[in-house]
């Protein structure tokens, strides 16, 4: 299961997925895609992990990933955010706050 991270700093301060902290009048928030939207809930790895054991599956994998760069229309800011992302990762206290993707893989 792959998924967005709760903890990414993006999505609370650029508000792509929350209401944002700042105001930033060139930013939209997220409006969703109708029928096709499968945004219920954003997760932390601490919630899936929790989630997982609690339906008792076994967790086989779990890591933090980066945007797909061939998928996504990552906007002309990308290279700066890029960057904050990168100085973040160095502490892996933060790793949590620097990676929008989390893949969980887990089985019975």
């Amino acid at each position: 299961m792959r998924t967005d991270n709760a903890g990414f700093w993006e999505f609370h301060i650029l508000g792509t997925h929350v209401k944002p902290k700042i105001n930033l009048k060139r930013l939209s928030f997220y409006k969703g895609f109708g029928e096709l939207d499968t945004h219920y809930c954003l997760y932390t790895k601490e919630h899936l992990i929790n989630h997982f054991k609690r339906l008792k599956l076994k967790i086989e994998s779990i890591e933090f990933i980066d945007f797909d760069r061939k998928k996504e229309n990552l906007g002309k800011y990308r290279p700066f955010l890029n960057l904050i992302s990168y100085f973040l990762r160095l502490f892996k206290i933060f790793e949590n706050l620097s990676y929008p993707r989390i893949k969980i893989v887990g089985r019975k």
